[in-house]
């Protein structure tokens, strides 16, 4: 397993885990950010919470994102090696 953090134009902190199955990247928007929603275009992941938009890029395609709790969960694609 290899753990990486960064961090989003607007200092979000973002986690990215590669285990053996593929990439998951995960950010914490809070309580606030209940409400979120994500969308991906290409390779990169947008989130709107209220009037605000964050553009998280990404390393490899997205197979599934998705928003519970304010909590953004992205599954990467698989490499195909």
């Amino acid at each position: 397993m290899e753990l990486q953090q960064f961090t989003a134009d607007d200092d979000q902190s973002i986690r990215s885990v590669r285990r053996d199955g593929g990439q998951t990247v995960v950010a914490d928007f809070g309580l606030d950010a209940s409400d979120a929603s994500v969308d991906v275009v290409g390779d990169t992941a947008i989130v709107m919470h209220g009037e605000e938009q964050t553009d998280i890029d990404l390393p490899e395609p997205a197979a599934r994102a998705f928003m519970q709790n304010g909590v953004l969960t992205i599954e990467l694609e698989e490499d195909e090696e």
